[in-house]
């Protein structure tokens, strides 16, 4: 799990945005390595994978979805055309954007997806910059709004998409009663998932516990009955 996060999803990184991929092929991708992260993670076949992809502020894995990755590096593509010094890059984006439109059968649009997210951080930032307590107006310090054409505007929009994706995997889980069990936890039953402790304080089989028992997939007395034996 640490080589691919740390050297197929590198290696990959560049392909994912320089060539217009089809979502539907990389979903075929993501496919075929969710099965080995199953697999290693020591994941019941009928488990869910959302463990392994949600981020590690609550118990996931925090594993790169290369879906996610491919829409990210699009995304972030389409923000250094948009902003390019060069007009005639800039017109091309602005092309990219109206051919986009008009093409229905298009799944994942770039251009179109990257407005919505800078309007979205553009809106929080309005709002969570608004007086708070009962200082007075004018007390304390502003926010600083970004300049959505930075880099750190770029970063900020992968982000966004980001915690985007991993709030709708909460949302997914949430609606199963049993394997998603854990998004009802508080803080306090939140686990330690860094690398750190799963490569140097837990054994391979201990992680696999771990994993199962998040997602209670575990051959527990409660799902052997539940399963008929």
């Amino acid at each position: 799990l640490w080589l691919y996060e740390h050297k197929v999803v590198t290696t990959l990184s560049w392909p994912l945005m320089s060539y217009d991929f089809t979502i539907s092929s990389v979903r075929v991708l993501q496919a075929a390595a969710q099965r080995f992260h199953k697999k290693w993670a020591g994941l019941h076949a009928t488990a869910t994978v959302e463990l392994l992809y949600t981020g590690r502020s609550t118990v996931g894995l925090s594993l790169t979805n290369l879906v996610t990755k491919f829409e990210q590096l699009q995304v972030s593509k389409a923000h250094s055309l948009k902003y390019s010094e060069d007009p005639s890059i800039r017109k091309l984006s602005d092309a990219r954007g109206r051919a986009e439109q008009k093409d229905d059968k298009r799944t994942l649009k770039p251009t179109s997806k990257l407005g919505a997210t800078e309007r979205a951080i553009e809106l929080d930032q309005m709002t969570n910059d608004g007086q708070k307590g009962r200082q007075g107006v004018g007390f304390g310090e502003s926010r600083r709004f970004v300049d959505p054409s930075s880099a750190e505007g770029r970063k900020g929009v992968t982000a966004r998409m980001g915690r985007d994706a991993d709030e709708d995997r909460r949302r997914r889980c949430m609606g199963l009663p049993i394997q998603g069990e854990w998004t009802r936890w508080d803080q306090e039953m939140s686990q330690d998932m860094s690398w750190n402790r799963l490569l140097y304080d837990l054994s391979p089989k201990l992680t696999r516990f771990l994993m199962g028992s998040l997602g209670d997939s575990l051959a527990s007395e409660t799902n052997l009955r539940r399963w008929g034996y």
